[in-house]
């Protein structure tokens, strides 16, 4: 039986969660294996990272800590080839461009009242989950409160997508982006979860680096298969307090 642990990240240190808060958490975990959210061709045949960690990165800042500490396997899990997809595909470029013109159609009053409704609601949103992540400490964010608030913010998005963009004589541009962003962030996922799953074989304690974008999607597809894969599926904070428990008990 492998625990596999799931710590959602936010990139970038907020004043209540930062990389010193998730070095803590893996010096308290005290993982055999730590997979991080990056791909293959970030790391040499040998499993040597290419570059320099950038330690301005939570996660980056984390793991370069915590290697100082323990030597400790450390794997990406992330879909093949991921920078060469998001090249295919120009998706910042993308949804720079996109943001741009609903703003600007948004300032020119150009849009339908239901067109404006439709992008307002995905709008805040996105506000609602920036602002939790801000005002949030990690065993929050390490949450189903956060999970719902990015699932009910994905839905929201796709109503821009399949109900504004097609529609919009200047938005209509980029309604093919958005399907192969889709599909490539379902392809993404999927691969993540297997990748997961086959670098987590023969481990005692996985930690699993994720964004919290992708927290509730891996988080739910890997508890689904937690019979059939021989794996516990927990949160960073239940991992500890059960490890507290079972210490605990030796004791008595």
């Amino acid at each position: 039986m492998t625990n596999i642990v799931i710590i959602g990240t936010v990139h970038k240190n907020t004043k209540k969660y930062t990389g010193d808060t998730l070095y803590q958490i893996l010096v308290d975990i005290e993982p055999s294996c730590i997979l991080e959210e990056l791909s293959d061709e970030f790391y040499t045949e040998s499993g040597e990272l290419k570059k320099a960690r950038n330690t301005e990165s939570q996660e980056d800042y984390a793991l370069n800590k915590y290697e100082k500490l323990k030597a400790i396997k450390i794997k990406p899990y992330d879909i093949y080839n991921r920078q060469e997809q998001i090249r295919n595909i120009q998706l910042f470029k993308n949804y720079k461009d996109l943001f741009t013109d609903i703003n600007r159609l948004l300032k020119k009053k150009a849009l339908s009242e239901n067109e404006t409704k439709i992008i307002n609601d995905a709008y805040e949103a996105m506000k609602k989950r920036d602002r939790f992540i801000r005002q949030n400490q990690c065993r929050r964010i390490n949450s189903i409160d956060l999970d719902k608030i990015i699932i009910d913010k994905n839905a929201k998005w796709d109503r821009v997508v399949k109900e504004v963009l097609p529609y919009n004589e200047i938005l209509k541009k980029y309604s093919s982006f958005c399907k192969a962003d889709n599909k490539f962030w379902d392809e993404r996922t999927a691969a993540m979860v297997q990748n997961i799953l086959n670098k987590s074989k023969n481990e005692r304690t996985v930690v699993v680096l994720a964004g919290v974008e992708h927290r509730p999607e891996l988080f739910m597809l890997l508890k689904l298969g937690e019979k059939k894969n021989d794996i516990t599926i927990m949160e960073y904070w239940e991992y500890l307090g059960r490890e507290r428990s079972l210490t605990n008990a030796s004791t008595l």
